[in-house]
This record gives structure tokens, C-alpha cells and sequence, in this order.
């Protein structure tokens, strides 16, 4: 969310939200839990949501989303993509395949950041993301359901240098999910959800959540 903050800040215009749906849990190039709920912080946004639902490994989730940009591009023009990478050297390669292929440019304002002043900044931009997944050394389940905040900021810097976890988890040792920015229209607030145990992670399920006025009316 911030990568796109930084975009509309530099006078990118933004047509809309793609984001994929995948149907393994150990996608390695997209976010699994909740990703269904990335359509109300679009709507938020006041964009359209375009789903990519990948599928296969590695390699089919690359040529499948070539292959959804393309056909999306016969319905509306755009000529870059905006994309959160930090430091995953990964994905940061394979985001610029698909652009290469595409004859697309990468927008990827977040990029080389030094990721401590980066959460920092993240948190004091307004973004109010909870943690919804964990999967690393030192985030237990404990951890799910809660807002970054600069309290949070602090535990997880040191969690960082005890354990090696990247402080943004760019290695995949947690995920967030984006309930409220300065660029949403209403806040996002969840009424119901799982907590999934699968070996040595776990993760929040969002079962329900709707959109709310962010004031009270006066």
C-alpha cells in the first residue's frame, strides 16, 4: 500500500488493483491468506479490482500472470506496474520479466529502502496494517490480529537483530493486511475469522469484514 501511496505522490495515475488469488498456501510469488479481501481495500481506494487466480508452481504462476496482463491490456490501457518489493532480489527479478515481456516499466518506489526506517515510516504515514500470518523464529501465534503500530515497530526490530527476520518480512516471515490508510475512503473492519495451524506457521482465515465510515457523521 505504501509503494502506491509514494506513486500517487508522483503524479502516477492509477487505473486499478491487480492481485492474484493463488491456490497453493506456499505460493512463492504471491500473498495466500486473506488475498480475497484485497477487492474491499480496492474498493476503498475507489479502483477496480482485477483477480488473477495462479495456479502451478513457480514457473506457471509467472507465464499466468503474463498471460492475465496481456489479456487486461485489451481492456484498458496502462504502461507500468506498481509493485512493494523491498529487497527480494526473486521478486524483483521476475516482476521485471513480466514487465521486459509486456514491454511494461516497473515502478518499484520501495526498492533497496533500508527496511528499518522504512517500517517506521510505513507506520508513521498512517498505514494501520494487522498481522495476519507468521511463520518465522520468534512470531508465534500470539502475533496474529495485531496492528503495527510504533510499539510493535520496536518488538519487531528486535526480533530482527536476535533472529536475523527481515523487519518489512520481506523473507516471508509474516504477512499484513492493510485495514485503514490515508488514501482509503473507509476503513476496513474484520467481524469474524479462523486461526489456521499448518506445522510450524499459522495464520489468520478472514471470514467476514465490510467497510466503515472512518468519522462519525455530524
Amino acid at each position: 500500500m505504501y509503494a502506491l501511496m509514494l506513486s500517487r505522490k508522483s503524479s502516477v495515475e492509477i487505473k486499478g488493483i491487480v492481485y492474484a488469488i493463488p491456490e497453493r498456501s506456499d505460493s512463492w510469488l504471491f500473498h495466500y491468506p486473506n488475498a480475497r479481501w484485497v477487492s474491499l481495500q480496492a474498493n476503498a481506494l475507489g479502483l477496480p479490482a482485477y483477480t488473477f487466480r495462479p495456479k502451478g508452481g513457480p514457473n506457471e504462476e509467472l507465464r499466468g500472470l503474463i498471460l492475465f496482463l496481456r489479456k487486461l491490456s485489451e481492456h484498458i490501457e496502462f504502461d507500468a506496474l506498481i509493485c512493494g518489493v523491498i529487497s527480494s532480489n526473486y521478486q524483483k527479478k521476475r516482476m521485471d520479466a513480466v514487465c521486459s515481456t509486456l514491454g511494461l516499466e516497473l515502478i518499484a518506489p520501495l526498492w533497496g529502502r533500508d527496511p528499518e526506517r522504512l517500517l517506521r515510516e510505513i507506520v508513521n504515514a498512517g498505514i494501520k496494517a494487522l498481522i495476519v500470518s507468521v511463520s518465522a523464529l520468534g512470531l508465534d501465534e500470539s502475533w496474529l490480529g495485531r496492528l503495527i503500530d510504533m510499539q510493535c515497530v520496536e518488538e519487531i526490530l528486535a526480533l530482527s537483530r536476535r533472529y536475523g527476520i527481515h523487519p518489512c518480512f520481506e523473507g516471508g516471515e509474516a504477512e499484513t493486511f492493510v485495514i485503514d490508510c490515508p488514501m482509503f475512503s473507509r476503513k476496513i473492519e474484520i467481524l469474524d475469522y479462523d486461526i489456521v495451524k499448518e506445522n510450524l506457521s499459522a495464520y489468520m482465515v478472514i471470514k467476514e469484514a465490510r467497510l466503515r465510515q472512518k468519522y462519525p457523521r455530524g
